[in-house]
């Protein structure tokens, strides 16, 4: 039989929120430092103070046929199962490139 008085403390202290102290949010870490940050900016414009510059354009495509045929080609479809079911799409599609 449940006893409402013996299980009533344990209820009501699941039901409270749970608040933080002061004490436990400031051991975790400061809310102010008291040395000022000597780290550059990266733009002296309030708008752009929070965002990275970039001004080198990358090239990251570097074809390889190895890689494409070991990623996309007819084989590579054909060894797993749902690269079987893109092959069956496209035949039923009426491709007649099927793969790489």
């Amino acid at each position: 039989m449940f006893c409402l008085s013996r299980h009533l403390p344990r209820l009501l202290s699941s039901l409270r929120p749970r608040t933080r102290t002061l004490t436990t949010l400031s051991a975790r870490r400061p809310l102010l430092s008291l040395t000022p940050t000597t780290q550059p900016k990266i733009s002296s414009h309030p708008a752009l103070q929070g965002t990275q510059v970039r001004t080198a354009k990358r090239n990251t495509f570097r074809p390889s046929h190895f890689v494409r045929k070991r990623r996309h080609g007819f084989l590579a479809r054909k060894r797993s199962r749902t690269g079987r079911a893109i092959l069956t799409r496209r035949r039923l599609k009426g491709r007649t490139t099927l793969s790489h």
